[in-house]
């Protein structure tokens, strides 16, 4: 999978939903978002995003 300008990483995530960055962990961890990484990096997909927000089923 390669980077997509409209994923985010865990800092970015954080604050577009004004929360904490172990909250984030929290929800990669319960597979409510579905990540990928880029050397050391982890991204979110922006459809997990969209998906959680719109109160979607988990991944």
């Amino acid at each position: 999978m390669h980077a997509n300008q409209q994923d985010y990483t865990v800092d970015s995530l954080a604050i577009l939903l004004s929360v904490s960055r172990p909250t984030i962990y929290k929800m990669i961890n319960a597979q409510k978002l579905r990540i990928y990484k880029v050397g050391r990096c982890t991204r979110i997909t922006a459809e997990s995003v969209e998906k959680l927000r719109a109160g979607g089923p988990s991944l």
